[in-house]
């Protein structure tokens, strides 16, 4: 009986989860269509399928983990984006099945599927999902796996913390640095105050077991990783993206001073009101319920790392949704008291639809899309093939993957640097993919060309070679197509 329980839970919850991606996520078939990083994380997967060596032959600055998620959607998608579609639903799923865990642990079924829904109303927010597919998407579910597990820890009320929890815990802070490293820093807080409370109690054995577990762990979801770098002489290519190019973006102007400045504009940003208000609150709710240090310690460390670049982008936020748990634990607890009210006008159904459509309401993806791919692969046709190049010059790699073709030369797209001080980006700073889409397109060696009007400011006005650039256009290559919306030309060879 308790198995059929469980079971018709599962089946609900991601019967809901799965509606709610329909039209929050960019990769539903519904919207059909990926942002730029998203965009880059795709080409990158698709490449590695056709056998680039991530790093060495495609460039990218985030870690080895978001590529692999996007070659097995790949694989399973094919040229379409229903398998990352049905990965993101997996993803997503999971968390709300840990969230509705957590809370039945404390509560009953219908307050836990009412605080589940409403966490993932904050989750699924227009301006802090961002379309989807994007590092702290997936850090989401490995977030929640190691808050439950400090929430079993918690309620035990042992001062013992078991070693299988810490092995678990290292297991996702490994996947997690490898997807981006900043954002381990959680389990960072979570690793420091289990080592206090188990020297504060003087269990030194299972301090050290403790430590090891934890190292192990890490070891184990690292090792995939390396032994993909080590097995293509990868390791410094890595090295460089992932560690040397992110710290340069990162800490580019930062003294103490501007990190102070950033963390308040971080927590001042009001199109994130509802995330940052949900929070406060839930850090007043642990206060009231003496939960506070791991609460406090472990959203001090997600702070810090949304707000290493300086930039306030939406997606960053995700980090900090799992601390707005008791606020939804907290409100779906008082929702309840309301509906069995018999003053109430409110009953559980109303409530739960209204949940439901603000969910709708505050999260569904209204895309238009801002290129006509179907345009750029009707002309394309007459040179498609399976070694077919293409160079698309500037940030538009949506149309390596509308196309159906893998990029040819590491710069794919042209990397950004933030310009020192200050918190706008400029591609200076970073000149190898402007140097190398400059040479590629006066090789002559592409099929077809596609010229944003970024891409092309960069290649004609910034890379010194603007007027051999131009005459190999004019003598080797016809447009044809333009994109007068987007300002984006398509040039084939004669």
């Amino acid at each position: 009986m308790r198995k059929y329980s469980e079971l018709r839970t599962n089946i609900y919850i991601a019967g809901y989860v799965l509606a709610l991606m329909l039209l929050c996520v960019s990769s539903s078939p519904l919207i059909n269509t990926t942002g730029t990083d998203s965009s880059v994380f795709l080409t990158m997967g698709r490449g590695m399928l056709a056998g680039k060596v991530m790093y060495k032959e495609l460039f990218d600055h985030k870690g080895l983990y978001i590529y692999f998620i996007n070659a097995l959607a790949a694989l399973i998608g094919g040229k379409s984006l229903l398998g990352l579609f049905i990965i993101e639903s997996i993803f997503m799923f999971i968390s709300a099945r840990i969230v509705y865990a957590l809370f039945s642990a404390h509560t009953s079924e219908k307050v836990s599927w009412l605080g589940m829904q409403i966490f993932m109303m904050i989750a699924l927010l227009r301006g802090c999902l961002e379309g989807g597919n994007l590092t702290e998407e997936y850090t989401l579910m490995f977030q929640l796996c190691s808050i439950y597990l400090v929430a079993k820890y918690l309620d035990s009320g042992s001062p013992e913390h078991p070693s299988s929890y810490m092995f678990l815990h290292g297991i996702y802070a490994g996947i997690v640095f490898f997807l981006r490293p900043n954002m381990i820093m959680m389990w960072g807080a979570i690793a420091v105050l289990v080592g206090i409370d188990l020297l504060r109690h003087g269990h030194i054995k299972v301090f050290f077991k403790n430590v090891f577990a934890g190292l192990m762990g890490m070891l184990i979801g690292a090792a995939p990783v390396i032994i993909y770098l080590v097995m293509n002489n990868a390791v410094n290519d890595a090295i460089f993206a992932v560690f040397t190019y992110n710290t340069i973006y990162t800490a580019s102007g930062l003294n103490l001073h501007v990190f102070l400045r950033r963390i308040i504009t971080t927590l001042a940003n009001k199109g994130q009101i509802l995330l940052i208000g949900s929070i406060f609150l839930s850090g007043l709710i642990m206060i009231a319920k003496r939960r506070a240090i791991y609460f406090s310690a472990m959203l001090f460390m997600c702070i810090i790392s949304v707000s290493l670049s300086g930039m306030r982008y939406g997606h960053y936020y995700m980090q900090l949704l799992p601390f707005c748990l008791p606020f939804a634990y907290q409100v779906s607890h008082e929702l309840h008291l309301l509906a069995d009210s018999s003053l109430s006008m409110l009953n559980r159904k109303i409530i739960i639809c209204g949940v439901t459509l603000a969910t709708i309401a505050l999260g569904t993806r209204i895309y238009l899309r801002d290129i006509d791919t179907k345009a750029f692969i009707k002309h394309n046709e007459p040179y498609y093939s399976s070694s077919e190049k293409v160079l698309v010059t500037g940030n538009r790699t949506i149309l390596y993957n509308a196309l159906g073709v893998e990029p040819h030369i590491k710069y794919f797209y042209i990397p950004t640097m933030p310009e020192t001080g200050s918190g706008n980006k400029f591609f200076w700073g970073f000149p190898e993919g402007i140097y190398e889409q400059t040479e590629s397109l006066i090789s002559g060696e592409n099929d077809v060309i596609i010229m944003t009007s970024q891409g092309s400011k960069k290649i004609f006005e910034a890379s010194g070679r603007g007027e051999e650039a131009k005459e190999v256009l004019n003598d080797k290559y016809i447009l044809l197509y333009h994109d007068e919306k987007e300002d984006i030309l398509m040039y084939g060879r004669k």
